[in-house]
């Protein structure tokens, strides 16, 4: 979980493009469509 959010909080150092996928979207795009709170339940979800 924490490498997940180092990608948001570290973009020079983990671009989003090579972070995990979530349902089919990338993190990026389930922030923007679902929310932070959607997002977080289908991170644990995986």
């Amino acid at each position: 979980m924490q490498l997940v959010w180092q990608n948001f909080i570290e973009p020079s150092r983990h671009q989003l493009a090579k972070s995990e996928f979530v349902g089919g979207l990338s993190i990026l795009d389930s922030l923007m469509v679902l929310g932070i709170d959607q997002t977080v339940k289908q991170i644990h979800a995986v």
